[in-house]
């Protein structure tokens, strides 16, 4: 039967190409568009490299601390971070990222050509590599030993151990000049994008080569640090929260410092839902996020479903003599419905297959363009940055089962309620419909 309806699906096609070439058409763009929108999501929130461990990773990029009427926020202090976030005993993991305020621009001098050659460096620890699977193509990462003792031991990418020599081969061991100052190569490791920004770079150190890594300011759990905590399975991130809710209650119970308390904001938080925050140090507005996506599923969603409704309608009334002879020689409703969706749905997945190949070209052309779009506050791509989409990103089979039930969904609200109404009528009615 399923058979059937396929070759009668096909042939109907073939008959009404107009109608077919726009149906497949007006549901391929607003497949598209709706991919593009699970991709750049996808991208943001589902484990894709190197942030393969964002299921089980929680982070923490701000405290608030508050005094009577004054309230100060800002990344982590480096006393929190060494002696509250790495002595985490319900943690697999712990990694501090270093992201000192003002002008961060890094460039290294080449001899050669005595040429600057700008540089996105992240300073971190030694457990970023464990916390953010980074594949080491040569050589290994830099030790607690290098970062305890200061010594400039870095990890290059190989995209920008090519730009600068030509090759990945052979660069562990080299010494290069970043900010007329010299570091050492010690590991290679396959790069990411700066659509994952939580881990992209292109070189990486440990954060005590830059000075005032350890600085204490004016509040004790005020600093330039992030933290990013990976726990030990999923039934650990609980405990991860619970061992950090509990020394903050404890800190602010003992008064602080000098009265200040201190807020995470509900922080630590799973790396999904910190996706949604649109400011680090105020909670997330999930009326505003829901909001959000209800108005994309309706202009997406409803909106082309109420459009191509119509021209099945259309359609339908056309073929009113056609149902009306199936139904004398016993066809029931029933059958002639499920008929009619079949064949919809045919159109649905081609459009779906033109919908898809419209999303990858637009997104591999447009690149980061389209993502900043969903962000509140966007940024350009700094000089140099890679932000090339990787195959795990694009062909995600979440994104196919997007694809799919979205599919599903638009046919069965678009071709549903006319063609019911149309097999409604009676036989005779059908039978002396003029075509």
């Amino acid at each position: 039967m399923l058979k059937t309806y396929l070759k009668q699906a096909w042939e109907l096609l073939k008959q009404n190409k107009l109608f077919s070439s726009l149906y497949i058409v007006g549901t391929g763009l607003s497949i598209a568009m709706t991919m593009v929108i699970a991709i750049v999501y996808y991208v943001r929130i589902a484990p894709v490299y190197p942030e393969t461990n964002r299921e089980y990773t929680l982070v923490v990029k701000t405290a608030q601390m508050t005094k009577e009427k004054n309230m100060q926020a800002a990344m982590l202090s480096y006393a929190m971070l060494k002696e509250w976030m790495y002595t985490l005993k319900s943690a697999e993991l712990v990694t501090g990222v270093y992201s000192p305020w003002g002008n961060n621009s890094s460039y290294i001098q080449q001899s050669e050509t005595e040429e600057e050659v700008p540089v996105q460096v992240k300073y971190t620890d030694e457990n970023f590599f464990g916390v953010f699977p980074l594949t080491f193509l040569d050589g290994k990462p830099f030790t607690e030993a290098d970062r305890r003792s200061s010594i400039r031991n870095a990890v290059l990418t190989d995209s920008y151990a090519r730009q600068l020599f030509g090759t990945t081969q052979g660069v562990v061991g080299k010494v290069i000049s970043l900010n007329y100052t010299d570091v050492k190569i010690v590991g290679i490791v396959r790069g990411g994008s700066y659509l994952t920004p939580d881990s992209y770079a292109q070189l990486y150190l440990p954060y005590s080569c830059m000075d005032g890594y350890d600085k204490k300011g004016r509040l004790w759990g005020i600093g330039a640090y992030r933290a990013y905590i990976l726990s030990k399975g999923k039934d650990g991130i609980a405990d991860v929260k619970t061992e950090v809710d509990e020394l903050v209650r404890k800190y602010n119970a003992a008064g602080g410092d000098d009265n200040w308390k201190i807020d995470l904001v509900g922080q630590p938080e799973t790396y999904w839902r910190n996706t949604f925050r649109t400011f680090q140090n105020q909670n997330i507005d999930w009326t505003k996020v829901i909001g959000t996506f209800a108005g994309i599923a309706f202009v997406l969603l409803f909106v082309p479903a109420l459009n191509l409704s119509g021209m099945i309608s259309a359609r339908m009334e056309r073929r009113l003599p056609e149902m009306g002879v199936r139904k004398a020689f016993g066809a029931n409703r029933g059958l002639l419905l499920k008929q009619v969706l079949w064949e919809n749905l045919v159109l649905s997945g081609l459009g779906a297959l033109l919908g898809l190949v419209v999303a990858w070209i637009a997104l591999v052309i447009s690149g980061h363009n389209t993502f900043s779009l969903f962000e509140s506050y966007p940024s350009g791509v700094p000089e140099g940055a890679d932000a090339s989409l990787g195959m795990d990103m694009l062909f995600a089979p979440a994104v196919f089962v997007v694809a799919v039930l979205f599919c599903l969904l638009l046919n069965v609200l678009s071709a549903l309620i006319p063609a019911w109404q149309s097999l409604r009528r009676p036989i005779t009615a059908s039978l002396n419909e003029q075509k």
